[in-house]
């Protein structure tokens, strides 16, 4: 769960959270997402372990990682990093090579790298695993090649899928009786 602290054995975790990952990327999957979440009092975004000698090192993985939403920041929420420059250094050095949201990286790791309190190899390893994704996904010669507004047109808003995903909300709506004031109001 978001936000949730998570104690579990790195055998269960072994044995039944991570194939499922595993499978992903050895089926060619080229990007991770850190969660909010911490696993053993370690949050994941910056889990040194988790993404960096498990993701990279037992498993080879080749792509990039990109923090969930403002996932670098929480670090200081969970009490693991002081400020923002502290949690863009700690994120980076985890392995998440991308922030999405927070604006902590664009912020503070050229501060950071110009003190010398982040080595630049970092932040190149990080780059460098952005742009192989990039160019294994053919960004560089196509950039725009999944913009195609003729498709955009025929096959997007459509009443059909306008039918379909009011079917699917309608099919999984539970409704639930408050009896004696048992939940929130």
């Amino acid at each position: 769960m978001d936000y949730n602290t998570v104690e579990i054995s790195q055998q269960t975790l072994r044995e039944v959270h991570f194939p499922p990952f595993q499978a992903a990327f050895a089926a060619g999957a080229l990007t991770a997402m850190s969660a909010f979440n911490d696993i053993n009092g370690v949050p994941a975004s910056g889990s040194y372990w988790l993404q960096t000698q498990v993701l990279r090192g037992e498993w080879n993985f080749r792509g990039f990682v990109v923090g969930d939403y403002t996932a670098d920041l929480e670090l200081i929420r969970h009490g693991y990093a002081a400020n923002g420059s502290d949690a863009a250094r700690i994120a980076l050095a985890a392995g998440v090579d991308m922030s999405m949201h927070s604006g902590l990286y664009i912020s503070e790791l050229p501060k950071l790298v110009a003190a010398g309190e982040l080595p630049m190899a970092v932040l190149d390893q990080a780059v460098r695993r952005v742009l192989y994704v990039k160019k294994a996904l053919g960004l560089f010669e196509n950039p725009y090649r999944s913009l195609d507004a003729n498709r955009e047109a025929n096959q997007i808003g459509l009443p059909a899928h306008r039918d379909l995903a009011r079917e699917a909300a309608e099919k999984s709506v539970v409704l639930l009786r408050n009896e004696r004031n048992l939940l929130p109001s």
